[in-house]
């Protein structure tokens, strides 16, 4: 019997691995398996090399990809080009995670907004509704649950009652607002104490003498003294200034004569503290600041910040270390149509010494949704991109870095009146946390 006599096979590498196949039954030049070897010649096996490091990503706290991209996170976003192999860098970054609760929901539609959250949790909402009365309604701010169904500020007494604001001041939410009251324009408020909310105290006069319902005015609360709210409000070319202790108790009031005001609004520098002034004038159009001390004693006459400039309804600032930031929403219209609004934000700082910088534009086609807050020295704000299509709220710091983005396409539009809700700053395990009231469009 004849052995095996061997003989040479070519075998044509080209075909690659089968795994479909009984794997005794593969036909020559198929393979059940291959590593580190790649086809770049007809029928050549070659080996595939390895990868080298392509750069170093500095500070890099986590690193990903996104749409195909290798990116880095940290304070900054970095992204990799395979074609230079090198990093660039996009820009700075700040995580956030955002939650949202419905809160009011009615058939008709809320036209402004402004919110407080008390220590206990509970958050107080104001409003301009659409039918032209105001209302306030309180919830629990974690669970979105109703404990005070709305209620009607508007009343017998309080006719036309507009422009409602609220604030935390000792034990109670306070909201003010401006009524006709006996025929005559009053500044009124409402104390409620958040531990029982529905014991409601009754409306109590802050002042009559205010130009109308629609007079410009802010209230501001502070923990200066334990517990103390500063209201400024315009009288006949006047503005008037005092003060509500966390007893209730209303303070003095002074005067800032030749100031007409189309909004005011009020800050406070905590390191110094010193209360600012700032208000908008449309008759010189001009932007101006008093300091005070947290008496009310005059620090720094009235200045001008700001001039030749038209602001639309938006008008707020932050203070710190004897410098005072405004920001503020300039009014202007697209040039190839006179309707179309595209209103931009600005920016100018004022010393205690008196001294003015040079105004300059944060954000071009967007208002202000939101006073300003500042958290480590950096000034905050929500403010709105307003469109038929896309309107949209976004969360800038005051260099015009954007933060996050939330309600898009539903966002509320250029505020309609002097109301900018406030943000209400927290820190929950170790996160700073803001919580702001804002107009949803769900139709």
């Amino acid at each position: 019997m004849a052995g095996i006599v061997p003989r040479p096979v070519t075998i044509n590498f080209a075909q690659g691995v089968n795994l479909k196949s009984d794997p005794w039954q593969v036909p020559m030049g198929q393979f059940l398996a291959m590593e580190n070897s790649i086809f770049t010649t007809q029928g050549q096996l070659r080996k595939r090399n390895g990868y080298g490091l392509i750069t170093t990503i500095p500070n890099a706290a986590t690193i990903t990809t996104y749409l195909g991209d290798l990116i880095s996170l940290s304070d900054v976003l970095n992204l990799y080009s395979p074609d230079t192999k090198s990093v660039i860098d996009t820009g700075p970054i700040q995580p956030m995670g955002l939650s949202v609760l419905p809160m009011v929901r009615s058939a008709t539609s809320q036209t402004t907004v402004d919110a407080a959250i008390a220590p206990n949790g509970l958050c107080c909402e104001v409003w301009l509704d659409s039918n032209g009365s105001s209302y306030y309604q309180i919830n629990n701010s974690v669970t979105g649950g109703t404990v005070i169904p709305s209620v009607s500020i508007t009343s017998a007494t309080d006719v036309n009652a507009t422009m409602p604001r609220v604030s935390v001041l000792g034990n109670y939410f306070v909201i003010t607002y401006i009524a006709t009251v006996s025929a005559s324009p009053t500044l009124r408020y409402i104390a409620i104490p958040y531990n029982n909310p529905v014991m409601p105290l009754a409306p109590i006069t802050i002042s009559t003498a205010i130009t109308s319902i629609t007079a410009a005015y802010d209230a501001l609360s502070v923990s200066v003294n334990a517990g103390l709210m500063y209201i400024a409000w315009e009288d006949a070319g006047v503005i008037r200034l005092t003060t509500l202790s966390n007893s209730l108790v209303l303070g003095s009031t002074a005067n800032l004569a030749s100031a007409a005001a189309d909004l005011i609004s009020l800050s406070f520098d905590l390191v110094n503290s010193q209360l600012w002034l700032t208000f908008y004038s449309s008759g010189s159009n001009t932007i101006k600041a008093e300091a005070y001390s947290s008496s009310l004693n005059v620090i720094l006459a009235s200045t001008v910040v700001v001039s030749s400039v038209t602001l639309n309804n938006g008008l707020t600032s932050t203070a710190n270390n004897g410098i005072l930031n405004v920001f503020y929403e300039v009014s202007n219209f697209y040039g190839y149509d006179s309707s179309l609004r595209t209103d931009y934000l600005g920016t100018n700082t004022l010393t205690i010494g008196g001294t003015a910088g040079t105004p300059s534009i944060i954000l071009r086609g967007v208002g202000l949704s939101s006073k300003a807050v500042m958290v480590s020295g950096i000034s905050y704000m929500l403010i709105c991109y307003s469109s038929a299509y896309q309107p949209s709220y976004f969360l800038i710091s005051s260099n015009g870095n954007i933060i996050g983005k939330c309600a898009y396409s539903n966002g509320g539009g250029y505020i309609i009146n002097q109301i900018l809700p406030q943000i209400n700053v927290s820190t929950v395990n170790g996160q700073t946390v803001f919580q702001i009231g804002y107009l949803f469009k769900d139709f």
